[in-house]
């Protein structure tokens, strides 16, 4: 299923964004529906629900890719929709996005809001000589200005492949995105680009270094104008690639850097996984990230690293390793800080009975130990699971979402609160076991503007083989 990727990430509470409110209540969810005006759209039945981002209860922006008909694989267009006072209008395709997209392939990786009516967006397109190109859009009190492409000097994207893979805005009009792009010689980079007062800038780019070397921005998290972090990955030596962050303060991005201790924990292979899967900052100097390393028997396994006033810790495995739970690999998808040094986290790991979901929780700067999602097993098997996003607005206060395999062998979704730093039991989004006629469904990101008022996204099989896109609300 293609629109049921783990991995895709959320930073949750848009950094820089203020909750509504802060309690300590557990909404109730409505009803799944598809996206309105989706189905229509995506003739080809292959549509992925991307990314949410809520700044009020009920007030939210979702993005993602759709296909045209059924002879094409790859996404063919890319749309955005509100959601105002809990209702959502029908989708719309990127202003200015058609005209770019000569290639008739194109996919919206990320959207992020500021504020009500100031939003941007980013992915990529296909230019008509089959060049692949990263665009921005942006929103400007309530108006959608035209998909641009992204620039950069030194030969950016000479070699015809680029994309924006992660966004994120600090205020109105003050947003950074990042991703990579191909040079003359084929090397692969990334970049990170900046929006100030309305205007994008030009890409900064980060190179790979050794033979061959390459590197990439996999997510982005700004705590206010122009105050944003980056990570991702690049290569250190020759076919040794490594994880890194970089900073951005006052507008002017520093030199990434590798993540302290990450080196000592992986173990490099021809077969390594190196991942930095999500980041996010509450405030300027003060972010958590997390993701995959290899460990010596070249599994893959979950990390979580921290930053406190401007100064990265030693990245470590989950505490406890998940070895309590049998587990032989994991990973971890998402994490979302409400405040410094208090932040959630979850993924899945590997056990022997099948992949379950687990989440984590860190309190004043300290890791707790993961858990199992609580109610997985009362839904069906347990086993077949995992966290697929993860959003807090107060310390102890989040929601989180994901999927999980039932007794049918169907895989479903379903969404989890924590309150007061206890999780409660997931449930099965109401409503979305009739749409998931296909028998594969699963939250893809999720947003909280507040305790207990979410917004979460995803994707489900209508039928056999039709992808559809579904939006549900807590209030």
């Amino acid at each position: 299923m293609a629109g049921l990727v783990v991995g895709v990430v959320s930073c949750g509470l848009l950094a820089g964004a203020v909750p509504a409110s802060a309690g300590s209540s557990t909404g109730t969810w409505g009803r799944a529906e598809e996206l309105p005006g989706s189905g229509a759209l995506n003739k080809g039945g292959n549509a992925e629900l991307s990314s949410v981002s809520c700044w009020s209860p009920r007030d939210c922006l979702a993005g993602g890719t759709y296909t045209r008909n059924t002879t094409l694989l790859l996404p063919t267009g890319a749309f955005l929709a509100a959601e105002r006072h809990g209702t959502w209008a029908k989708v719309q395709q990127v202003p200015g996005l058609a005209v770019l997209n000569k290639g008739r392939f194109a996919q919206l990786n990320s959207v992020s809001c500021a504020s009500a009516g100031n939003c941007s967006a980013g992915g990529w397109y296909q230019g008509r000589a089959g060049d692949q190109q990263a665009f921005v859009v942006s929103e400007r009190d309530g108006v959608w200005g035209k998909a641009t492409k992204v620039s950069g000097s030194g030969g950016f994207n000479a070699g015809g492949n680029a994309g924006v893979f992660a966004l994120s805005c600090g205020s109105a009009g003050d947003c950074s995105a990042g991703g990579y792009d191909y040079g003359t010689a084929g090397a692969q980079r990334g970049f990170v680009v900046t929006e100030h007062d309305g205007i994008w800038g030009k890409a900064v780019q980060v190179p790979g270094r050794g033979k061959g070397g390459y590197a990439e921005v996999y997510d982005v998290s700004c705590s206010g104008a122009r105050n944003c972090a980056a990570g991702g990955v690049l290569t250190v030596r020759a076919g040794e690639p490594e994880l890194f962050v970089m900073t951005e303060r006052d507008g002017s991005w520093g030199s990434p850097t590798q993540i302290p201790g990450y080196a000592a924990l992986n173990y490099d292979s021809p077969s390594s996984s190196e991942a930095l899967e999500s980041m996010s900052c509450p405030s300027a100097g003060d972010c958590a990230a997390g993701g995959l390393y290899t460990d010596e028997y070249g599994l893959g396994q979950a990390f979580v690293v921290s930053e406190r006033d401007g100064i990265w810790g030693k990245a470590m495995p989950i505490p406890g390793s998940l070895v309590d739970n049998d587990a032989t690999s994991s990973d971890l998808y998402a994490v979302s800080c409400a405040s410094a040094g208090d932040c959630s986290a979850g993924g899945m790991y590997a056990g022997t009975a099948g992949n379950y979901a687990f989440v984590i929780t860190q309190a004043d700067g300290v890791w707790g130990r993961p858990q199992d999602v609580p109610g997985l097993t009362r839904l069906g098997s347990g086993r077949g699971a995992s966290i697929g996003s993860i959003s807090c607005t107060s310390p102890g206060d989040c929601g989180a979402g994901g999927y999980y395999t039932d007794a049918r062998n169907r895989v479903q979704a379903f969404v989890v609160s924590e309150t007061d730093g206890t999780w409660g039991s997931a449930e099965l989004i109401p409503g979305s076991e009739a749409l998931n006629k296909g028998g594969f469904a699963g939250v893809t990101d999720l947003s909280c503007s507040a305790a207990g008022r979410c917004t979460a996204g995803g994707t489900y099989l209508s039928t056999a083989t039709a992808e559809q896109v579904f939006v549900v609300t807590e209030n």
